[in-house]
């Protein structure tokens, strides 16, 4: 009689779920310190996701 958990629930499901939460904490952290950014770093990028409104 086998006891226990099964490789898949033990390893592979705990590291997804934790994978999951961690990305989106960081996504979320980004989304929050750009805006705050200052101007001169937003020009610098050369791209238009990161330039002002009025551009």
């Amino acid at each position: 009689m086998p006891c226990g958990s099964s490789i898949f629930t033990a390893a592979f499901i705990p590291r997804i779920t934790g994978n999951l939460v961690d990305k989106v904490a960081c996504c979320v952290l980004v989304a929050l310190i750009l805006p705050k950014l200052p101007a001169r770093i937003h020009a610098m990028s050369g791209t238009p996701f990161f330039r002002g409104k009025g551009e």
